[in-house]
């Protein structure tokens, strides 16, 4: 589960160093989007039962994929290709959890599209408005920056 962000329209100039730094940026303009969202709860439902350990909480491997401080973090995909940035959960991490072996990246799936006994609590999502805009200030900043270094 992952959503990717496209850089395609910058395909017509040769700037890779403005790629490459564009997709860091975006990278960590994202994920603190995530990240303060996944804190605060989103719009999340309540949930249903109190348990004693409630597992998206658990361990808070599930918040630190979504943490731009941590590099790599397991279970996380922040994978940059030539034009795209793809973010998210996957690969073969397990859970650092005591109910059974299980992915990080399956346990993500879970919340993201609900059960029938767990409602449906979206981890991974589009960027909002305020952060869609800083994510296209930061690419016309490095954009043009990158731009002027090439013409002088």
């Amino acid at each position: 589960m992952r959503v990717t962000l496209s850089l395609g329209g910058l395909r017509l100039f040769n700037l890779a160093s403005a790629h490459k730094k564009i997709t860091d940026m975006w990278t960590v303009i994202y994920l603190t989007f995530s990240h303060k969202r996944f804190l605060a709860g989103a719009d999340w439902p309540e949930r249903k039962h109190e348990y004693a350990h409630p597992l998206l909480q658990e361990t808070g491997t599930l918040l630190n994929v979504l943490d731009p401080r941590i590099e790599n973090p397991p279970g996380s995909i922040r994978e940059t290709h030539k034009f795209e940035l793809e973010i998210g959960y996957g690969g073969d991490a397990f859970h650092p959890t005591k109910r059974g072996r299980r992915q990080i990246a399956k346990i993500a799936s879970y919340h993201q599209t609900g059960t029938a006994n767990m409602d449906q609590r979206e981890l991974v999502v589009l960027p909002d408005e305020e952060t869609h805009k800083k994510m296209v200030s930061a690419a016309q900043f490095i954009f043009q920056r990158e731009l002027s270094k090439k013409m002088k």
